[in-house]
């Protein structure tokens, strides 16, 4: 469980940092919270879980949302980590935005047994706009970093060679 939700999440953030070069970032600290505690178990788990349900024996899930709660608390390209979302810099709304597009990678290559949206556009409009009232001026700036980001990750050769190990396809 270990090796796989290593080896996982940082096929992540390496697709998080691919795509940002798209938009001309870098995230080199995407995500580090995931491998220190509070997160790194329930994530060890919750990465389990999400390739091999279900939720192991004995695990609560309180467990894992409360390390999902603490990982949005101290990563700024999570709306929660705000206050107030007006106050979220426009390369903080494009990290987000390659978040979501590096998740949906991973749904459209991988084998996971998902319901989920597979495209970055979906989620948007189906999942974010119903949970966050994002403001006018930043809805523009999400929806060009999708656009941006919006081509079929199958046949893209750089996100093949990060995901490698993991294609069963």
């Amino acid at each position: 469980m270990i090796d796989f939700f290593e080896k996982r999440t940082a096929a992540h953030i390496n697709t998080v940092n691919y795509l940002a070069g798209l938009l001309g970032h870098s995230f080199p600290n995407h995500d580090q919270s995931k491998f220190l505690e509070p997160e790194r178990t329930p994530y060890i788990v919750m990465t389990h879980i999400r390739a091999n349900p279900p939720i192991p024996k004995g695990y609560k899930g309180l467990e894992i949302m409360n390390a999902i709660k603490h990982h949005y608390a101290c990563n700024p390209h999570h709306p929660e980590y705000y206050q107030n979302l007006a106050d979220m810099p426009t390369f903080r709304l494009e990290e987000m935005v390659c978040d979501w597009a590096a998740v949906q990678c991973e749904i459209n290559l991988l084998d996971y047994d998902f319901k989920e949206p597979s495209s970055t556009w979906s989620y948007y409009q189906n999942r974010v706009l119903k949970k966050y009232d994002f403001l006018s001026h930043q809805k523009p700036i999400i929806e060009q970093a999708i656009a941006a980001l919006d081509f079929d990750v199958r046949d893209n050769p750089e996100i093949h060679k990060i995901w490698k190990g993991f294609l069963t396809r």
